[in-house]
């Protein structure tokens, strides 16, 4: 008997071959090490136009900040009631992994959290604008098939990989890899 989605093993980083990307983190540190000795160099050199850099920067940041925010609250006050049950009954999930949709729902909310709450995931929002994820995308797709034990290969060949674009592709994409014994895994 399978096992109810609730009680899905959580992520495990120790089977995450991506999460030793040292050149990742090198590269990272470096341009922020960079970006840090423009910025002392331009106070050093021009104090006030050093500071009115960090000014436009600090601004810049402070605007899109308060932006964002109040896009996930109105986003919170829309969605009022929603949960992780409005979320799976927008899908067939007497054909679709439930463990797949649990688990696609709990990663995709860690992007949607903020200081007063968390706004929730529709099947219908979309990665890039609504979600606002991209480049975590193949993160997404690491963690997701470490927990339903799905197989990553020949992911080129799935119907659904040209077309991901909302949440709803998300899932049938990753329902559509197939399955892996728990034991091939480690």
């Amino acid at each position: 008997m399978r096992i109810p989605s609730r009680n899905m093993p959580k992520y495990s980083f120790k089977n995450n071959e991506n999460s030793n990307n040292i050149f990742a983190i090198i590269l990272i540190f470096s341009i922020y090490a960079s970006l840090l000795f423009i910025l002392l160099y331009g106070f050093y050199k021009e104090p006030m136009q050093g500071l009115s850099i960090l000014g436009i920067i600090s601004f810049i940041i402070m605007v899109s900040t308060i932006v964002e925010k109040r896009r996930l609250r109105n986003l919170a006050l829309e969605r009022k009631g929603e949960d992780i049950g409005t979320f799976a009954r927008s899908f067939e999930f007497r054909k679709i992994d439930t463990w797949i949709i649990r688990a696609v729902y709990e990663e995709l909310l860690e992007y949607r959290y903020f200081k007063e709450g968390v706004a929730p995931i529709r099947a219908s929002d979309n990665l890039r604008k609504d979600i606002r994820i991209d480049d975590e995308l193949i993160e997404i797709f690491d963690i997701v098939i470490q927990r339903t034990n799905r197989t990553p290969d020949d992911m080129e060949s799935n119907p659904y990989y040209a077309s991901l674009s909302t949440v709803k592709d998300l899932v049938l994409f990753l329902d559509y890899q197939p399955r892996v014994e728990r034991s091939s895994l480690n």
